[in-house]
């Protein structure tokens, strides 16, 4: 983990001293177009970061529940798919108040949607009381 981190900062170091006075160039940019930065900054590895974290901060839900993002109307929802575990379906009902409160904490959505498949089987708005 260290050796990671003190890794990271060489890289940065470098980055910085690299930088040409006459042709400026932005520091993100400058990481971006670096192909050996270890740092993959897209949107995507973002969400997916915050859905393992999720996934940490829960661990009852059954490993495999599919969970995703989507949009809906003008906010977005945490989606769990309960196809492949119907089983467990009602554990996990019981369990969303916690999955709730993990999912505002890491600012993943305003609700959880359950489905199954494409069937929608239930929502809980981040504002309910439980």
């Amino acid at each position: 983990m260290l050796r990671a981190f003190f890794a990271t900062v060489a890289l940065f170091g470098c980055l910085i001293r690299s930088r040409s006075v006459d042709h400026p160039r932005p520091f993100c940019e400058e990481i971006m177009s670096n192909p050996f930065s270890p740092l993959d900054c897209s949107s995507s590895h973002f969400e997916k970061v915050a859905i393992a974290r999720f996934r940490s901060l829960n661990p009852r839900l059954p490993s495999s529940c599919v969970i995703f993002r989507e949009p809906w109307d003008c906010s977005t929802v945490l989606c769990l798919d309960l196809a492949q575990c119907v089983e467990q379906m009602d554990e996990i009902y019981d369990y969303t108040p916690h999955l709730t409160q993990s999912m505002l904490y890491l600012g993943l959505g305003k609700a959880i949607v359950f489905r199954m498949g494409s069937k929608l089987m239930g929502w809980r708005d981040s504002s309910a009381k439980f």
